[in-house]
């Protein structure tokens, strides 16, 4: 037998929803775990697909651990046991070759996640226990025995056992329940004996008697031949046991007599098959499997490993003495040697000030502090200012000036208490006379702020380390870069959704670790595998990752506010106009439907939609839910069955602009104060490096139709302003061209070529004049296809044509671009040896899934390792432009031309008419040479009143 630790105390829970039976109260509980019924189960719930940036598959891992979480936090268990098999087989095979020979080999991905399942236990201090030529079933059965019947049946106690196996039902006594999951796995059902006959018809005293008649084909225990299961209930049911049965064959129907009279051999192997021992002899104490403490910290570090970011607030509360919490649980990773006084305070400097969570004793500092706080903070090895805020915010929260002493700790914490101080502090201006000598030279006491999503101080004229941009500069795969999550998973402790406040000092120490280690982080990455040859203006001597950040990132995010600040007016009346227009024209084709189908229905209902046009007007339709599918690809192969389907296409479509569109533009025009919209532009919300934006979302207005030019009609430019629209041409494909140095790319485009008419070419084997517009189409497919990593099948699908042909357009094409072959091929191999890929800039996505078991989560991931770099360094690209752009608007054209917009490769400027050429040629060429690739980069330019006039 093994079993180690032992489980937490008295713990606080989170309520699962349960049915039927229920354990009574008042009795202390023992937990018993059929781990490996659980695990199967969970590696089945989960799909496959769940894998970590390490591209570990971790389904059943995080299934089994949320499922353990939910009922420790449910039940509040005095005692817990975790059972497992092992691998010898037990004395079931050795009796009967047979026994569970038909299932197939148990999944790898499976079997390599129970280690894991084990060190999640070893972390919870939850007991192990194995035993070989044993089932997990057995040792559950040997301890429910004692609670029955046992020594243990004395103590006031009740026995829960969790299983994912109908088999353990036999075990249920008057003090012993078991616990199944449903279906979905997140609810649970209780059994005790009337459970049990209702679900089975049989007690669990009887359905070893029950298995022993008709067997088990999960377990491959053959039964009676001939018996069947509503022929073994009543048997049961009128004789009470199999004993009982053989006893009065007499009185059984003569066939049936016969199939048990002759199975008998049979019988008595199924049932001692199927019965769960329960005497193993094994020494295992009651007090053995109490729970106790485990050590916080160690369980978040595995889920931090693990990254079950989700999981964490799931984690029981441990009721620890208040010392002893403070050391070892403390949220925000007090500095060792930190001395509690009565009040549970920690004494954390030099300075005999006292900070806590939930107490504040800092200095705030008011410029009138400045000659002590400088002299204070000079004597430091460096300075900084942290801005502790919101998590989900960019603007509140506190600032403290910090020290830094020589061997990397904070020694000063003092909080500003105005934005001014700290801009003055920041910038190098200073009221302090007493430290003017020591200030000769100085350009600022405080060249970085450390903060989370916040832009910049007032003036501009300082650096800010923003934690989140550098997170997602170091792995942009990543989902989440909330600061609860960073501190996560580079600190491995838990903090607070408010970090300042009563909980502010806290939170200084922890966003300066955060800092300390990011920038750790930034200053190991070195360089990767492309350069590009120039970065214009940026001036990057070379491609270490803490110069991307500084070079472009944080600049750009200075330009997004400027961006943000200025935004882009709206005709509020021509919008007001557009609702009343499309509020008429929805009312109108809602009648027109209600008159073809007969009658009205709530028509953003799919359940009634369905039911009317697959069952009312018998619309042909697939096999379930989704061949009964209103989606809109299917509504338009139906359209000509019905005149109503076309009505609802386009009632859909001016549902859509008016509920996703014109509503929610008249709300943000009406609720800005200069009549302009001011998007929030996000630099972590995509994995490529695209930026993305919201509230509202400008990257996403609808570009064709009859309605969406009319939504774009209505941002409009400011009196005196010209709107100017700069776009990449093909900048995916021109970067493409450079990093795979194919030279039949580059020279197509060094030649100024319509480069899908030239792939058309070269596929169909015609000159490049005699291709047709649907071979063009096709060779743009193909292009876009091979740079997003499109399979075969996934070509087949686009085009729609055989799987066989879509092949033999991939082989032609990569038989003519044979550099394009060998840069994707490169790609893929380096991607799985290293587990990440990198733009032209460095900036690095590392990619989960790629060692994966299922091959198509790997293949997904290899798509994404092809097309990141290309994607990514044309994001990359976009950013420099606007930076080196920003740069020229300051410096000669300030206040006359405004950058509003950024939209994929395109942006959009407000530019005052009298100079609208000059700044058109002035941009343009900043924009084509921001980078230099073996290829030019092409800029379209267009102007007008409305972003509907922009082509």
């Amino acid at each position: 037998m093994i079993y180690t630790g032992s489980t937490s105390v008295y713990l606080k829970y989170l309520l699962i929803k349960l049915n039927m039976a229920t354990i009574p109260k008042g009795k202390d509980l023992f937990l018993a775990i059929d781990a490996n019924a659980i695990v199967h189960r969970a590696y089945h719930a989960f799909p496959d697909s769940l894998v970590n940036s390490k591209g570990v598959q971790v389904n059943a891992v995080y299934g089994f651990t949320s499922m353990l979480l939910n009922v420790l936090n449910e039940y509040m268990p005095k005692y817990i046991v975790c059972a497992f098999d092992t691998k010898k087989p037990t004395f079931r095979h050795t009796e009967f070759v047979d026994y569970k020979a038909h299932r197939k080999p148990t999944d790898q991905g499976l079997l390599d996640q129970f280690p894991y399942v084990e060190d999640i236990l070893t972390a919870f201090n939850i007991p192990i226990m194995k035993r070989e030529g044993y089932e997990a079933d057995d040792i559950l059965g040997d301890l429910s025995y004692r609670a029955k019947k046992g020594k243990w049946y004395d103590y006031n106690m009740d026995m829960l056992i969790l299983s994912g196996d109908k088999d353990l039902l036999q075990l249920i006594g008057d003090n012993v329940y078991v616990c199944l999951p449903l279906g979905s796995f997140k609810n649970l059902l209780i059994y005790d004996t009337a459970e049990t006959v209702k679900k089975l018809g049989v007690r669990p005293d009887q359905i070893v008697d029950l298995k022993g008649l008709v067997g088990d084909p999960s377990d491959n225990i053959p039964g009676v031949k001939g018996v069947g299961m509503k022929s073994a209930v009543g048997l049961l049911a009128k004789y009470g046991s199999i004993d009982e049965i053989y006893r009065h064959l007499d009185e059984i129907p003569p066939r049936q007599a016969k199939l048990l009279s002759e199975g008998v051999e049979q019988m008595e192997l199924s049932r001692r098959l199927a019965t769960i021992v329960e005497h193993i002899d094994e020494p295992i104490q009651l007090e053995d499997c109490l729970m106790s403490d485990f050590d916080r910290s160690k369980v978040l570090q595995l889920f931090n490993e693990m990254e079950f970011r989700s999981l964490v607030s799931k984690i029981p509360k441990q009721e620890v003495g208040r010392n002893e919490a403070v050391d070892q649980l403390g949220l925000f990773g007090t500095p060792s040697g930190g001395k509690v006084d009565d009040a549970g305070r920690v004494d954390l400097d030099s300075h005999g000030e006292v900070y806590s969570q939930g107490y504040v004793e800092a200095l705030e500092v008011m410029p009138e502090d400045f000659d002590q706080v400088l002299r204070e903070v000079l004597g430091c090895e460096k300075s900084l200012i942290v801005h502790v805020g919101d998590p989900t915010g960019t603007r509140g929260g506190e600032l403290f000036l910090c020290g830094v002493d020589n061997s990397g700790e904070l020694s000063v914490r003092k909080k500003l208490l105005d934005r001014e101080t700290a801009t003055m502090l920041a910038s190098g201006f200073t009221t302090c006379k007493e430290c003017e000598t020591a200030l000769i030279g100085w350009e600022g006491l405080c060249r970085e702020v450390v903060s989370y999503n916040l832009y910049a101080l007032d003036n501009m004229k300082v650096n800010v380390f923003d934690l989140q941009l550098v997170a997602h500069l170091l792995s942009s795969g990543d989902k989440d870069f909330q600061v609860s999550r960073l501190v996560f998973k580079y600190l491995g402790r838990e903090i607070p959704d408010i970090m300042y406040g009563d909980h502010g000092i806290d939170g200084v120490q922890t966003l300066f670790d955060l800092y300390e280690k990011l920038l750790t982080e930034l200053g190991s990455l070195g360089q990767g595998d492309f350069a590009v040859e120039k970065a214009s203006d940026i001036g990057r001597s070379n491609r270490v990752m803490q110069n991307a950040y500084y070079d472009y990132e944080q600049r750009l995010s200075i330009v997004l506010a400027k961006m943000e600040n200025r935004g882009i007016v709206t005709d509020l009346k021509g919008l007001k106009s557009m609702e009343e227009e499309l509020t008429n024209e929805i009312s109108t084709i809602e009648q027109a439907i209600y008159h073809d189908i007969g009658h009205e229905i709530n028509l953003n209902s799919p359940k009634q939609l369905a039911e009317v046009l697959y069952d009312e007007l018998a619309l042909p339709h697939g096999r379930g839910k989704s061949g009964r599918s209103t989606r809109e690809d299917i509504l338009k192969k139906l359209s000509p069955a019905h005149p109503a389907i076309e009505k609802i296409l386009s009632y859909r479509e001016l549902a859509k602009m008016l509920g996703t569109y014109v509503k929610p533009l008249i709300d943000f025009s009406q609720n800005s104060e200069d009549g302009a919209i001011h998007t929030d532009y996000i630099q972590t919300g995509a994995s490529s490096g695209r930026l993305a934006s919201k509230d509202p979302n400008m990257q996403n207005l609808p570009l064709k139709g009859e309605w969406s030019s009319k939504i774009r009609r209505n941002f409009v430019s400011r009196e005196g302003f010209t709107l100017l629209a700069l776009d990449y041409s093909q900048v995916e494909l021109r970067v493409f061209a450079d990093m795979s140095s194919d030279p039949i790319l580059i020279e197509d485009f060094n030649n100024g070529k319509d480069i899908h008419r030239s792939t058309a070419a070269r596929i169909f084997g015609k000159d490049e004049s005699e291709i047709l517009p649907k071979e063009r189409g096709l060779g743009k497919t193909i292009n876009f296809g091979i740079l997003y990593g499109q399979t075969k099948y996934g070509l087949s699908n686009l085009l729609n044509i055989s799987v066989d042909e879509a092949g033999d357009y991939i082989n032609e094409y990569f038989e003519n671009y044979q550099g394009v072959r060998d840069f994707l091929a490169g790609v893929e191999a380096k991607a799985l040896e290293q587990g990440y890929v990198e733009t032209m800039l460095g900036r690095r996505r590392y990619i989960g899934g790629l060692n994966a078991n299922n091959r198509q989560v790997v293949n997904a991931s290899i798509r994404e390792a092809i097309n990141m770099p290309i994607q990514g360094t044309a994001a990359d690209i976009i950013k420099i432009a606007m930076i080196n752009v920003d740069r020229y608007i300051t410096n000669k054209v300030k206040y006359k031309v405004f950058t509003l917009l950024q939209i994929h490769d395109e942006l959009v400027f407000e530019v005052l008419d009298e100079i609208v050429d000059e700044v058109e040629a002035e941009l343009t060429e900043i924009m084509k040479n921001c980078v230099q690739l073996k290829v030019p980069l092409l800029v379209n330019a267009s102007r007008g009143r409305n972003i509907a006039e922009l082509k």
